[in-house]
């Protein structure tokens, strides 16, 4: 049931997020729901297991996506593990250190992605400033769906513990 359940959550979100020019035309960032459920359970389960579900969302949206094979697998799987490693230093249950974590790896991201332009446009940077300002729209996009997204994946997650109490 459990499993079921997240994959549908996951589903969802992969169909919220790919869908959102439809719902907000005109602008071309949209909040990373993907990376917001990665950061969410690389938070609340053992770093091997947060790992491996970033793998395989990083997985899908390198398939289902039009980008360079392989960035989102790497950029989420190493989100996610050291997000499990420095977890145990803060504390997990509040949605500050959630906001802060995706706020990271947000950043993370958008940073390898630039980085990973500046070697494929031979150390042109006629793109950087809006790259910055894109940046800076998808950093506070997410932190404002993030909030919808912890308090709905934390009801689903307190359902699941209680129900697997019986």
């Amino acid at each position: 049931m459990a499993l079921l359940l997240r994959s549908l959550v996951l589903f969802f979100l992969i169909v919220l997020q790919t869908s959102w020019f439809a719902f907000f035309p005109g602008y071309n960032v949209t909040p990373d729901f993907l990376l917001l459920f990665i950061v969410f359970y690389a938070m609340n389960t053992p770093t091997k297991y947060g790992a491996l579900n970033a793998l395989g969302v990083g997985l899908m949206q390198d398939i289902l996506g039009a980008t360079i094979f392989g960035f989102h697998i790497l950029t989420r799987t190493v989100a996610a593990f050291v997000i499990g490693k420095m977890k145990k230093r803060v504390m997990k249950e509040n949605i500050e250190a959630f906001l802060v974590f995706a706020t990271v790896a947000g950043l993370f991201c958008r940073f390898s992605y630039a980085i990973l332009q500046i070697i494929i446009s031979d150390m042109e940077f006629f793109w950087l400033p809006s790259y910055l300002l894109d940046s800076f729209y998808y950093i506070v996009l997410n932190l404002v769906m993030a909030v919808p997204l912890w308090f709905g994946i934390g009801k689903i997650e307190a359902f699941l513990t209680k129900r697997n109490s019986y």
